[in-house]
């Protein structure tokens, strides 16, 4: 999804039936920066981000806000249509032409302590053409605030790259204190040739990763 990283725009949610389904829409400016103020280019440059969402919500009218749902709806199944504006000032060429797509998302819980998840999707005038992951999340019961996980993916690249590339991740997560948290993190990927898509001079690429958050 080409969707803006940081910039102005609204979000409009309904719920049409008393049970969890629910119909969202939102527009943004597609001139998204991390530093500036962005409501002059969504007022004044007619170059946007919008979307519409329907699914259904684990969460629905149990008072949790909205901001805080993405992260905690463990239950939530949906689908999203996109649509970027043409970008012809834009720094890189990647965000210039016009994209549009559909993405999908089904999060289930399985038993108390593990999460599965499949999400993938589909777009035209993207740096993405496909892609497809799936993988599961668990929590130790004798210490929840860890997260181990597990996911593969597949993703099909814009035809000039090589080829579409597999991709495995495994991480663990330690809660080293309430405020502290620890994960180190491998990824392996390969191509049906054995050559990632970016870097098709090597046959596979091991990926080592080390995050830490802290929260105040």
């Amino acid at each position: 999804m080409a969707s803006a990283l940081r910039g102005f725009g609204a979000v409009a949610l309904v719920y049409p039936t008393d049970g969890g389904l629910y119909l969202q829409g939102g527009i943004f400016t597609a001139n998204s920066s991390d530093t500036g103020f962005t409501l002059n280019d969504f007022v004044n440059v007619p170059e946007y981000f919008t979307t519409v969402e329907v699914g259904w919500s684990g969460l629905a009218r149990s008072g949790v806000p909205v901001p805080a749902r993405g992260p905690m709806d463990q239950n939530n199944v949906h689908v999203t249509l996109w649509h970027k504006d043409a970008q012809p000032d834009a720094p890189s060429p990647i965000n210039r032409p016009e994209a549009q797509g559909v993405t999908f998302n089904a999060n289930f819980m399985a038993g108390d302590n593990a999460m599965w998840f499949v999400r993938g999707g589909a777009s035209e005038g993207w740096i993405t053409q496909r892609a497809v992951s799936a993988g599961v999340g668990y929590r130790p019961p004798s210490a929840l605030g860890d997260l181990a996980g597990f996911a593969g993916g597949w993703t099909d690249p814009q035809s000039s790259a090589p080829s579409s590339q597999f991709t495995l991740e495994t991480f663990y997560r330690y809660q080293l204190t309430p405020n502290l948290a620890i994960a180190p993190d491998v990824q392996y990927v390969i191509g049906p040739s054995l050559n990632p898509s970016l870097n098709p001079s090597i046959d596979h690429q091991v990926i080592l990763g080390l995050r830490l958050r802290a929260t105040f």
